[in-house]
């Protein structure tokens, strides 16, 4: 096989994790779909690797069991197993399960049910069918709130419901602590944006259950989705829903126009009908649904099939369903353009670590199988700061070569991968698109992207694998890359097929042995005697009837004739009655008719006479008409006439009327005119009179004011002399400081006085009681006698002291009155000054009032002498219009006798019309009374001949009732009537017994059909015992059949297992003995179920995990290629297989260890594989290529380059340096 490599990619990505929040239930939780088997079981295999490939498409939870998962189909078991498998097969992200019912209790049970199975949360539908009111809706949802200790999501769903859950209901259930999420499938935006709105201070989450609406729910505040879309495309979605939670709507709205045509498909038809045909084209389970549901329509398909591919041909990446979930970037080298010829032989690919060696390889991979070869995506192959990667492999496989290209480019925020493979040896073979390319490279190579790891291409780290792996792994790799696994599911296929036989065997013995028992239990009842007995009772019953029936008929039929009879006679007697009846309302039509005629005659006369008058009065009107003859053409020319002189008349009135109207308003408005102006005149001559008046008093004000300046300087002058004649040297000015200077001098002066005649008071006290002391004989101070006293002289000094008070007191009283004099004096002229003042100002302002008015009287003067001039040009005005507006009256009232003149034209043009009105009416009333005499004279003729008709007839109705009276006889009644009571009481006493017999005869028949019934049921019985016998035999066969086909699978897979357990073992010890012979070991032991067991030479078995990790890398190694081998070389001989690839084989061993890889390699080769290509950074490989790629990177770019070179020409020392 040659393989060649034009590649660009690959980078350095570091993928970082999104930011978290505090919301609850955040980004995208798929609606899980229910895969079933074809026996409608739950296919638990397939679902847990749904729920896998879920995981790694890093959706941030699933739902399983709701509305998608066809819940409404399943039990409550299948529920609760349906969440253990999911929950069991992921690792990290939660698992919301639907228990949602419309039924309280019911619900409740599933969400315990759901807890114990380990859900996370609960999804919760609003209660169906029931149509709850508001508070049955929070009763519901509280007690399982109460209950159920999960985070829970109310789901609204009215589509499916037929009730919506009120918005208010849904505000107050966000209260409580345990209900967390709100899933909005009502398609109603307005509503779930309120619901967002009063919800966003709880910790609440609102996820769009339409995923047609989830970009607008995202939009208003919407924190995810609960998607079905994302089940066929969850990456996609992720990206859309993560962009815009992070606000960058530009990439969400491109992501979401992406989704839109599959969303549109997903649900042309009842969810999940086509998710689950979408799933199906996607190797995700298959397309069953349970009744009554049914698969997606043909024509659907076909579109669902095309709108998919048109996906994988643009797909953002995909993951494979058994990888391990991509949590970061990976490490990739980074290559220019590059071309690189892999020839047959053995190639190593030779560099440091890190150059970028194994990216060769993983580009090989990714060229054959495109994302199925990668653990990320699609965009991690494009290399950091370019826009696009091309990748190009030219290979050959069994004789033919191919070309496979790979182009990348990214735009938009998504990746488009454009991928299409070609025959290049001539042959028309051509694969278009990523899918379709893929699966003719599984097809060709006969191995898929895990069977080829597993096979041919050891990748680095991997050189354990299949010694860490069970041996159930172990055999199940083995078996699948052998094709054995087809045989295990043919095998367990018969398994089920003879269970369902067994199921159906069973079913059928126990219907035969009930078959069994019923038979006998009917045989012992002697039914065919039973039926005997009661047949011959039956036949004497049935002849005693008849018997009765045949006397009863005798007895109707004498009832009958008497009835006859008596109906006759009656029928007789009422037609007599009926024919003098006619005769009596015929004799009086003919006096009625005859009547009438005579009317008519009457009106005929009276219609001639009114006829003379008619034409009498047309002979008064003809000259008030202007007739000269009572004619319909006289009429119809004097009308005309009439006519067309009214219009003359009535054109000449309409414009006298319009000249006399305007002539009138003319003058009315000029008369108008002339008032205004008289009126404005004498206004105007008013307001000159009062000008003038007020001119008059301005001046008037003006001498007042003047008056009154010069009283006020004649007191100016009078003040002045005052201050003149004052005594002191006061001026104007001052005399108010004098005088506040000289209150308070007064004030300090009484202040003195006081303090004096407190102090003379005292003094004045202690002489008298000094003296009345001296007055009887003892010293004032001390009390003690006078003679013998040393103070007896102070007294003296006491009284001189009130002789000084008294004086200095003296003086102070004398100081106060006079400043109070002066006090007076200055407060005059105090008075004085302020006075002058006052005066200044009020002769300053009176002189400007002077002023003032002597300008207003001179103003005003003026203006009234102009108004009066003015008034006098307006009297002249009005005088002159007036003139004219007489003028106009004279003209209207001369129109006006125009206009009476022209409507006593037009009075007589309509009293002429009137008459000749009355002319023609009175025509008319003539021929309509010629007319009538008409009609009255038919009427009188038709009268005379239904007369005459009428009298025939009453001559036939009295000869019948002659005939009538003459054949009533009433003996023959009388005898009539006799027989017939007779015959009706006998037919009373018959019909009892004939009841009776009837009855009996009645029970005698059912009894008879109940044993023939069961008669029936017996031979039924028989008939369905006889085929059902036929039936169990064919079961029997058939599940020996079915037996015998699961063993024949089971056995020839273990045949098969077995041949390749002997043959790989033997290739395995070959391969060993190569690779490691010493004389430690002795042999490798492979039994059945692929358990490896190492023999030391002693014979002490061991575990190859006990081996060192050089020898277990070699064990490996050797088992690998012992696999590679089998394969090669195939059940019925040499097959076609890829290159042998060994990534990194020497990484667990030592440099002894690598010499036998080389040797294993060159083993290989002799085993006649044409390719092998190992990578390796060891120089002691580079000795067993034929060929050499040398991979170097440059460090300051980061790029890595491949260098071709002949091995043969190289030193490996050389090559170490």
């Amino acid at each position: 096989m040659t393989d060649t490599t034009t590649t660009t990619p690959y980078a350095t990505q570091d993928e970082t994790d999104s930011e978290t929040t505090d919301a609850p239930f955040e980004g995208v939780y798929p609606a899980m779909t229910t895969p079933f088997t074809d026996d409608d079981a739950v296919d638990h295999e397939q679902l847990a690797a749904n729920a896998r490939y879920l995981e790694r498409a890093g959706v941030d939870g699933v739902v399983p069991v709701g509305s998608t998962g066809e819940s409404a189909t399943m039990s409550h078991d299948e529920h609760v197993a349906v969440i253990e498998t999911v929950r069991d097969a992921l690792d990290d992200i939660p698992v919301i399960a639907g228990t949602g019912s419309n039924n309280t209790a019911e619900a409740l049970s599933l969400s315990r049910r759901a807890a114990d199975a380990g859900a996370d949360g609960l999804l919760l539908i609003s209660p169906y069918y029931n149509k709850p009111e508001p508070q049955g809706f929070l009763d519901h949802y509280r007690t399982i709130a109460d209950e159920v200790d999960l985070p829970q999501i109310v789901y609204n769903v009215p589509s499916r419901t037929g009730q919506s859950i009120p918005v208010d209901v849904t505000v107050e259930l966000a209260e409580h602590p345990n209900i967390r999420g709100y899933k909005a499938a009502s398609g109603d935006l307005n509503l779930i944006s309120e619901v967002i709105e009063r919800t966003r201070d709880e910790a609440f989450a609102v996820l769009s259950g339409d995923d047609g609406l989830t970009l607008p729910v995202l939009s208003v505040g919407g924190t995810g989705t609960i998607s079905v879309v994302a089940n066929v495309e969850p990456e996609r979605t992720c990206a859309m829903v993560g962009a815009a939670l992070s606000g960058d709507y530009d990439r969400a709205r491109t992501l979401h126009h992406e989704l839109s045509p599959l969303v549109r498909e997903l649900f042309a038809e009842t969810n999940p009908i086509p998710v689950k045909e979408a799933m199906h084209l996607r190797g995700r389970g298959g397309p069953r649904v349970r009744s009554p549901l049914s698969r997606l329509s043909e024509d659907r398909r076909e579109s669902l099939r095309e709108l998919l591919a048109a996906y994988d041909e643009r797909a953002a990446g995909t993951l494979d369903p058994d990888g391990p979930r991509p949590r970061g970037g990976g490490r990739r080298m980074r290559y220019g353009d590059a071309d690189l010829r892999l020839t047959e032989g053995v190639t190593v690919i030779h560099g440091l670590n890190g150059s970028g060696k194994s990216s060769l390889l993983e580009a090989c991979f990714f060229a054959l199988y495109g994302s199925k070869a990668l653990d990320g995506t699609l965009e991690d192959v494009i290399t950091n700061g370019e826009a696009e990667t091309e990748v190009e492999l030219w290979f050959t496989h069994d004789g033919a070569s191919y070309r496979v290209e790979r182009r990348l480019k990214s735009y938009d925020g998504r990746i488009d991968h454009q991928c299409t493979l070609e025959s290049t040896d001539g042959s028309d073979v051509t694969r278009d698109g990523a899918r379709a390319v893929r699966e003719f490279v599984t097809e060709l190579l006969r191995m898929d992207a895990e069977a080829f790891v597993n096979c041919a291409y050891v990748r680095q780290g991997e050189v354990n694998k299949l010694i860490n792996a069970t041996p159930r792994e172990r055999q199940d790799t083995i078996d699948d890359l052998l094709q054995l696994g087809k045989l295990e599911e043919y095998r367990d296929r018969a398994g089920d097929a003879r269970l369902g036989v067994e199921d159906v065997l069973e079913n059928r013995r126990g219907r035969l042995d009930q078959l069994d028992e019923q038979i006998a239990a009917k045989e012992d009842r002697d039914l065919h005697g039973r039926l005997n007995e009661l047949e011959s009772e039956l036949g004497d019953v049935t002849d005693e009837i008849d018997r009765y029936e045949t006397q009863r008929e005798q007895a109707k039929e004498t009832r009958d004739a008497a009835a006859e009879t008596l109906e006759t006679h009656a029928e007789k007697r009422e037609e007599l009655e009926s024919v003098e009846s006619e005769i009596d309302e015929i004799e009086a039509s003919i006096r009625e008719a005859e009547r009438e005629r005579d009317e008519h005659r009457d009106a005929i006369r009276e219609t001639r006479e009114r006829i003379d008058e008619i034409e009498a009065a047309i002979d008064d009107r003809l000259d008030d008409a202007g007739l000269d003859a009572a004619t319909e053409t006289a009429i119809a020319d004097r009308r005309a006439e009439l006519d067309d002189r009214e219009e003359s008349v009535r054109e000449e009135l309409d414009d006298e009327r319009v000249s006399a109207e305007a002539f009138r308003n003319q003058a009315t408005n000029l008369a108008g005119k002339a008032e205004d102006r008289t009126e404005r005149a004498a206004e105007i001559e008013s307001e000159a009179d009062d000008l003038a008046d007020e001119a008059e008093a301005a001046a008037s004000d003006a001498e007042d004011a003047q008056a009154s300046i010069e009283e006020l300087r004649d007191e100016a002058d009078g003040l002045h002399d005052r201050f003149a004649a004052a005594d002191a040297d006061v001026d104007r000015d001052g005399v108010a400081d004098e005088r506040d200077a000289l209150r308070d001098e007064r004030g300090e002066v009484r202040e003195r006085i006081a303090e004096l005649s407190a102090e003379l008071k005292n003094a004045r006290e202690r002489v008298e009681e000094a003296e009345e002391l001296l007055a009887a004989g003892k010293c004032p101070e001390c009390g003690q006698p006078v003679e013998d006293s040393p103070h007896a002289s102070g007294i003296d000094g006491d009284r001189e002291r009130v002789a000084e008070l008294e004086a200095e007191l003296e003086d102070a009283r004398e100081r106060e009155g006079d400043l109070d004099e002066r006090i007076a004096e200055l407060d005059e002229l105090a008075s004085a000054a302020d006075r002058l003042d006052e005066i200044d100002e009020r002769v300053e302002t009176l002189e400007a009032r002077v002023e003032e008015k002597r300008e207003a009287a001179d103003r005003k003067r003026e203006t009234a002498e102009e108004k009066r001039e003015r008034a006098a040009d307006l009297r002249e005005e009005a005088e002159e219009t007036r003139e004219v507006a007489a003028q106009k009256r004279e003209e209207a009232e001369a129109a006006a006798e125009r206009v009476d003149e022209l409507e006593a034209s037009l009075s007589a043009v309509d009293a002429a019309r009137e008459a000749v009105t009355a002319v023609e009416e009175r025509l008319f009333a003539i021929a309509e009374a010629e007319d009538e005499i008409e009609r009255r004279r038919e009427k009188r003729e038709n009268l005379d001949e239904v007369n005459d008709g009428r009298r025939d007839r009453l001559a036939d109705k009295r000869e019948r009732r002659d005939e009538l009276a003459d054949a009533v006889d009433e003996d023959a009644v009388e005898n009539a009537k006799e027989r017939k009571a007779d015959a009706e009481q006998y037919l009373e006493q018959v019909a009892e017994e004939l009841d009776r017999l009837n009855e009996r005869r009645e029970e005698l028949q059912n009894a008879i059909g109940g044993v023939k019934g069961e008669l029936s049921e017996l031979e039924a019985l028989r008939e369905e015992r006889e085929a059902l016998g036929e039936r169990v035999d064919a079961l029997e066969t058939l599940h020996e059949e079915t037996s015998e086909l699961e063993s024949m699978y089971g056995d020839l897979r273990a045949e098969l297992r077995q041949r390749n357990v002997t043959e790989l073992e033997r290739t395995l010890n070959e391969t060993f003995e190569l690779v490691y012979g010493n004389d430690a070991y002795s042999h490798i032991e492979l039994d059945g179920e692929y358990v490896l067991t190492v023999y030391q030479k002693d014979g002490e078995p061991l575990d190859p995990e006990q081996l060192s990790g050089g020898e277990r890398a070699l064990f490996n190694l050797s088992l690998r290629c012992a696999i590679y081998r089998l394969l090669s070389e195939g059940i019925e001989g040499a097959a076609p297989t890829p290159p042998l690839i060994l990534d990194e084989p020497t990484v667990f061993l030592d440099s002894g260890h690598v010499s036998r890889l080389v040797r294993l390699v060159e083993e290989m080769r002799g085993f006649g594989v044409r390719q092998i290509v190992i990578v390796s950074h060891d120089d002691e490989l580079v000795g067993a290529a034929d060929e050499l790629v040398t991979v170097e990177k440059d460090p300051r770019s980061n790029r890595s380059t491949v260098r071709r070179e002949d091995a043969a020409d190289l030193d490996v020392a050389e090559l170490a340096d």
